[in-house]
């Protein structure tokens, strides 16, 4: 049977890599060598962490997508 879902899935996977390795690119270099961490407002620090996190979610869910799991398309694809 033919994976349905095996774009969705590679558009998520690529997508999420992509942002998350930014994320932890611009978090190494923009962060830890040129700014203080402690001189960042807790309510900056709090979105970047979701942000993040959100991402991460999108590159698991395109990794189960292509695994053909059955329910993650309930939950990555509404």
């Amino acid at each position: 049977m033919d994976n349905q879902f095996k774009i969705s899935g590679w558009a998520f996977t690529v997508y999420g890599a992509i942002v998350v390795l930014a994320f932890m690119f611009a978090y190494y270099y923009g962060v830890t060598q040129y700014l203080n961490v402690q001189s960042i407002p807790s309510g900056i620090k709090l979105l970047v962490s979701l942000l993040f996190v959100v991402n991460l979610l999108a590159f698991l869910c395109g990794i189960y997508l292509l695994k053909e799991n059955t329910v993650v398309h309930k939950f990555a694809l509404p």
